[in-house]
């Protein structure tokens, strides 16, 4: 009896593993083949294909269920539904009043200690605008020349607005919408820092917006990711904002390719041109030109987190304590 538990132990421990992989390469060569060969058909020509085809099938439908499980979720924090805020500037963002500088050789450590307190503001308007409960992923500090820091934090957040009906939405397939704020960039480069939080808080809201159409269009809406990015350069500062939006789709619907892909770069409305006027008064008052300045920093880019309170290189993340309205 011992022999026979001992042989069917090895069997499922290197035969089972061994016959999945090749029932998976099988339905992955069969689909190429099919696809090759033009063949729309759902059965195989082979059965053991077939079988594959209908494992692999399964197995990624699963994947794709929890992840829409995880960002439809209001309940529960993913790292499927976050904010990256992104903001550069140098030591000077992080004293208090009075307070003096430390010897350069110690700004990348003043700012890798300072920086969390400091980026914990990336909570208050999400807080304001879609979310219920905000709590830091993680927080990267990376330096730049001129003696700027670039300084990324990722935050979890729980909706506050309605992610629509999901109910017996399983199989429905995961759908993205892409959205860039606003569509002019210069509206919102080198204004006054002192309109800065006004134009984020215009920017959150705008997000917000477009969630709430993609809902009542498609019945569902999450914000996946919402990236703001801002770099302080004096008294001016340049934001620009990027949105993943998602909604669940029912795969029997004839859905196009530009649904699939859909990038869209939003409308702007009246709430970002009031900024050009403050923007050009700005450029008068440091003696500035009119001539176009490019676009600092490019797209907006996550860095790799490290843990809060973490140096760039060190691999962790820490949750911290949410903070809720």
């Amino acid at each position: 009896m011992s022999t026979w538990i001992l042989r069917l132990g090895v069997l499922l421990l290197f035969g089972l593993p061994i016959l999945l992989l090749n029932v998976t390469v099988l339905s992955r060569a069969d689909k190429f083949t099919r696809a090759i060969n033009g063949e729309n058909t759902e059965e195989s020509s082979n059965a053991l294909m077939g079988l594959g085809r209908k494992i692999d099938s399964a197995w990624g439908n699963h994947k794709k269920n929890k992840r829409a499980d995880a960002i439809f979720s209001a309940e529960k924090f993913t790292a499927l539904r976050q904010v990256t805020y992104t903001q550069t500037f140098t030591v000077d963002a992080l004293l208090a009043d009075g307070e003096e500088a430390p010897a350069p050789e110690f700004h990348e450590l003043w700012v890798q200690a300072r920086a969390p307190k400091y980026m914990m503001q990336g909570c208050d308007l999400p807080l304001a605008t879609f979310a219920q409960s905000c709590a830091f992923s993680s927080i990267d500090v990376d330096e730049k020349k001129d003696g700027f820091f670039k300084v990324t934090a990722e935050l979890a957040y729980l909706p506050a607005y309605p992610l629509g009906d999901i109910e017996g939405k399983d199989g429905f397939s995961l759908e993205t919408k892409h959205v860039n704020l606003p569509i002019d960039r210069s509206a919102t480069r080198d204004i006054p820092i002192s309109a800065a939080d006004e134009v984020e808080l215009d920017l959150h809201h705008a997000i917000l917006e477009e969630c709430t159409a993609l809902r009542e269009e498609k019945g569902t809406c999450a914000i996946s990711n919402f990236q703001v990015s801002r770099k302080d350069n004096g008294n001016l500062t340049t934001i620009a904002a990027s949105g993943t939006l998602k909604w669940l789709n029912d795969p029997a619907a004839e859905v196009t390719l530009t649904d699939r892909t859909n990038y869209q770069e939003t409308e702007d409305s009246s709430r970002f041109a009031k900024f050009a006027a403050l923007k050009e008064a700005a450029k008068k008052m440091m003696g500035g030109d009119d001539e176009e300045k490019p676009e600092a920093g490019g797209g907006i880019k996550i860095l790799n987190g490290g843990g809060a309170f973490k140096s760039a290189g060190d691999g962790s993340a820490k949750f911290m304590k949410p903070e809720s309205k």
